[in-house]
Order: C-alpha cells, then sequence, then structure tokens
C-alpha cells in the first residue's frame, strides 16, 4: 500500500545554475534547428592575457568552461555557480563577441572592489564562469595554471629558468645540487 506523502511532490526552487542552463536551453529552442548545429560547431579563439594562453573555445561555451575542458585551471572558489566574482576577467577585445551581461552575474559583480570594476581602462569585467563566447575575444586573468601544476611559458616568450653559468674563463658552472639532509643519526651498531 502506498502512502499518500510519497506521492505528493513539492516543487523545489532551481539553482542559478539551472535557471541559467533553462534559459540557454529555451533560447535554443526558439532557433531553427539548421541554424544552431552551424553556430554550436563553430569555434572561436579566446586570448587570457598576461598569459598569452590561447584557448579554442566552442560556440555557446563559457570561458572558465573551455579553460578547463582544455586542461587549465581557473581560479575560482564556486565552480561555475556565479555566486563568488573569484574568476572575474577584463574584457580587453571582443566584447560584442561575448554574450550579454545576466542579472545574477551584475549582482555578483557588484560584491568586486570599485578599483577593479570601475578601473580608469574602462576594459568590461565579466565572470568567467557566465560569460559565454560568441566570436574571438581577448581577456585578462591572472592565475590560471595548468591543471597538472607545470609552469607554463607561452611560445616567443623566455623562459624563467636561469641557464647555467658561465665563469669568466668560458667553461660552464651547473647549477647548484639539490639539498641533502644532514641531519640524519647514524647507528652504532
Amino acid at each position: 500500500m502506498v502512502r499518500l506523502l510519497d506521492q505528493v511532490m513539492v516543487p523545489r526552487v532551481p539553482t542559478r545554475k539551472e535557471r541559467t542552463e533553462i534559459e540557454r536551453m529555451d533560447h535554443r529552442m526558439a532557433q531553427p534547428n539548421q541554424a544552431r548545429v552551424c553556430a554550436e560547431s563553430t569555434v572561436y579563439t579566446v586570448r587570457v592575457e598576461p598569459q598569452g594562453i590561447e584557448l579554442a573555445a566552442r560556440h555557446g561555451e563559457t570561458v572558465m568552461a573551455a579553460a578547463e575542458r582544455l586542461g587549465w585551471k581557473w581560479p575560482t572558489i564556486c565552480h561555475g555557480d556565479g555566486e563568488c566574482s573569484v574568476c572575474w576577467v577584463k574584457v580587453i577585445d571582443g566584447s560584442a563577441h561575448i554574450s550579454p551581461m545576466s542579472e545574477d552575474e551584475r549582482a555578483t559583480l557588484e560584491l568586486l572592489p570599485s578599483s577593479i570594476v570601475g578601473s580608469k581602462d574602462s576594459s568590461p569585467v565579466r565572470l568567467a564562469c557566465q560569460a559565454r563566447i560568441l566570436g574571438d575575444a581577448t581577456v585578462a586573468k591572472r592565475g590560471v595554471t595548468p591543471q597538472d601544476g607545470a609552469r607554463y611559458t607561452p611560445p616567443g616568450r623566455p623562459s624563467r629558468r636561469r641557464p647555467d653559468r658561465v665563469c669568466p674563463a668560458g667553461c660552464r658552472v651547473p647549477p647548484p645540487a639539490p639539498r641533502r639532509d644532514t641531519t640524519k643519526v647514524e647507528d652504532d651498531a
């Protein structure tokens, strides 16, 4: 026998991420199917400065999702919910190729200090987890690193690794060897 309480469905309020996904799906349903297939298969280049990282972002994909898909770790706390404002970026070029800002994103950006949002260079500030790519763009964000923790040196830039030193006589001096732990005490056995 089934209890009556098991059959009652209590509606739940969707999260911000779920609302964004629902809005995106509603937008897709309003477009003709053929146009949607062509647009979604398009890949755009998003350049992340000052590192010089180039991301191949799919049409409609967020900046942060494209970076994570390609093996980059993007600074964030909420992991794409649009609530922490840690993933903010300055759009240097191609602001017309990024989706319009939602009210939720605008409210989250109000958490940022005015020194970031209202800076002198007047570059628009967006959340990387909410800004969807609609064309080529360039953004500025510090702290984007490879997910494997390796150091990234963009093509054409010198490496930060110190080369071997050269003595005045012209001989090469190798870098110092790693230090060994000298605090071990040997047994008298």
